[in-house]
């Protein structure tokens, strides 16, 4: 992925966290703890799966699902990143 795609999914991710999480969302960077600040919590990381799946085309499957996968923007965009990688099967 180049950085200049990267700079945009990271921004569609904290447009989605915005939507979500209003003002608090605006000081999040690439690298700010969402879970284990208590930013995110199990309802926001429902939303955040749907919309991820709708506006990214992707679906994430369920028994992929690792709340370490959203702990910082740069982990839901790797996560992203191989739900978009074509399968081995």
């Amino acid at each position: 992925m180049t950085t200049s795609r990267n700079d945009k999914l990271s921004n569609r991710i904290r447009k989605l966290l915005e939507r979500e999480l209003g003002s608090a969302a605006k000081e999040i960077t690439n690298d700010t703890p969402l879970v284990s600040s208590g930013l995110l919590d199990s309802v926001s990381i429902a939303f955040l799966i749907s919309a991820i799946e709708e506006t990214e085309g992707v679906t994430i499957p369920d028994e992929s699902l690792d709340i370490r996968d959203f702990e910082t923007v740069v982990r839901i965009e790797e996560m992203v990143a191989k739900c978009r990688a074509p399968s081995d099967t």
